[in-house]
């Protein structure tokens, strides 16, 4: 479970990131953020495992992209917000 200092951390480090990738190219975005993510996944691991490694990896994935579908409006909000937009 995460704590406030997690969430807190978390608004930190994506800022700083946000502000490195700010201003490039989408294909350097999404490069970026793919070598992240599969990097992140790399670490999970079930010793001895390889069958078990395959299907904890994916099934964080998968978690992983429902958490990333239910940010999508509010970033999408944010975005437009900030930039005095609507959608």
């Amino acid at each position: 479970m995460a704590t406030m200092e997690d969430v807190f951390d978390v608004e930190e480090v994506s800022q700083q990131i946000y502000d490195l990738l700010s201003g490039r190219g989408a294909a350097v975005q999404g490069a970026v953020c793919a070598d992240l993510l599969s990097r992140w996944l790399a670490g999970h691991v079930v010793p001895g495992n390889e069958k078990a490694t395959a299907e904890a990896r994916e099934e964080i994935l998968e978690a992983h992209i429902r958490t990333v579908r239910k940010l999508i409006p509010i970033q999408e909000r944010e975005i437009f917000a900030e930039h005095g937009r609507q959608q």
